[in-house]
């Protein structure tokens, strides 16, 4: 019988990850490859492995900074967590997460995840102990025709990271990686969205359903007025906009080790 091994993952491994990726996830092979193209295997996935077949896999994204008034430390967003639906029930994406655990300890790395649907949030406490969370808020909006109109222009996520990051200035928040940006880019274009400045503040978006999905806004113009500007846009009669919330609400991301109340944590990769 194979051993089972519990690893980081190898560049040869793509293939076998691509397909376990499109099988539990449905996506395209253009968007995993889009994923794929950011962090390779070898950067960032995790394994469980028996013999030639893959049970199990994760993401570890490096890149990552929670900034602080006292200071910064790296942070690691834990990502795409699926195992083959064959192998389920034995315990194997537990496993993978407490290897990554195990790493980030060694390395004093801040872990977080979304987790893909509000009922597993209950399984990620369970399992990464003195763990937190954190909420958002999903706000409706309509397009108003007389609102004031705001400039919108599409930025690269170089542009986007610089201006998110004057926006958000001393608040607590973790820098998003280039990488990450890049595939968030990819992922909201793919969906008709994507990152744009929008006045003087900056937003993540896609289209849903035919709504404006806004999933990061960062504005001094207040909400109200960038939304419609994006509704306009966008030509969407509807928009919904997703904020933290410190007050309760939908859970967006948990996490493990010290992050003030109130932390940004950004965009997820959704």
């Amino acid at each position: 019988m194979d051993e089972i091994l519990i690893e980081r993952a190898e560049n040869t491994d793509q293939p076998r990850l691509h397909r376990l990726w499109e099988q539990v996830f449905g996506d395209e092979p253009e968007t995993v490859q889009a994923f794929f193209d950011r962090f390779p295997p070898e950067s960032a996935g995790w394994v469980v492995r028996k013999g030639d077949v893959i049970c199990s896999m994760a993401y570890l994204l490096p890149g990552g900074w929670l900034l602080t008034e006292t200071g910064m430390q790296a942070a690691g967003y834990v990502y795409a967590v699926a195992t083959d639906p064959t192998q389920r029930g034995r315990g194997y994406a537990a496993q993978l997460l407490q290897a990554m655990m195990d790493f980030a300890d060694r390395r004093s790395l801040l872990l977080y995840t979304r987790p893909a649907e509000e009922s597993l949030f209950p399984w990620y406490a369970a399992r990464m102990e003195a763990c937190s969370v954190s909420y958002v808020q999903e706000l409706e909006f309509s397009a108003r025709p007389e609102a004031p109109m705001l400039e919108i222009r599409p930025l690269e996520a170089l542009e986007y990271q610089a201006l998110r990051e004057t926006l958000l200035g001393a608040k607590p928040h973790v820098l998003l990686p280039e990488a990450l940006l890049r595939v968030q880019q990819r992922y909201s274009a793919d969906s008709g969205g994507g990152l744009f400045a929008v006045g003087a503040g900056c937003c993540a978006c896609e289209i849903r359903d035919g709504k404006l999905y806004v999933l990061e806004l960062l504005t001094p113009d207040g909400e109200d007025a960038a939304i419609q500007a994006l509704l306009a846009h966008f030509g969407a009669a509807q928009g919904i906009l997703r904020k933290p919330s410190d007050q309760g609400g939908t859970p967006v991301v948990t996490w493990r080790g010290e992050a003030p109340e109130g932390t940004n944590w950004g965009l997820f990769l959704e």
